[in-house]
């Protein structure tokens, strides 16, 4: 028995207003495989056309775009916490289970 004919037969016995709310949860499944689909093709369509703007020499910045953005965060939260080595810790790890159990 296909998946199709699986579907049929469990949705036949179901109230006409719960049938319709399946029919519209697989059309909208339907629409969503479809719109990934375009996007798929729509995106390789891209990479074809942009090659030669995304793959140059000025561009190479751009390759390593995470590494970049961890090295920033790394900083970043280093910058923050600058000075905070030294203060008193007011509150401890217990403290916050005893309040939030």
């Amino acid at each position: 028995m296909s998946i199709a004919d699986q579907i049929y037969k469990v949705a036949k016995p179901l109230p006409e207003p719960l049938a319709l709310e399946a029919l519209h949860f697989i059309e909208y499944l339907s629409k969503k495989a479809t719109d990934r689909a375009e996007m798929t093709d729509l995106t390789r369509a891209q990479e074809v056309v942009m090659k030669h703007v995304w793959d140059n020499p000025d561009d190479e910045a751009w390759n390593d775009v995470k590494s970049l953005c961890a090295e920033f965060s790394k900083l970043s939260m280093t910058q923050a916490m600058r000075g905070m080595e030294q203060e008193t810790v007011a509150y401890t790890h217990k403290d916050l289970r005893d309040r939030w159990q």
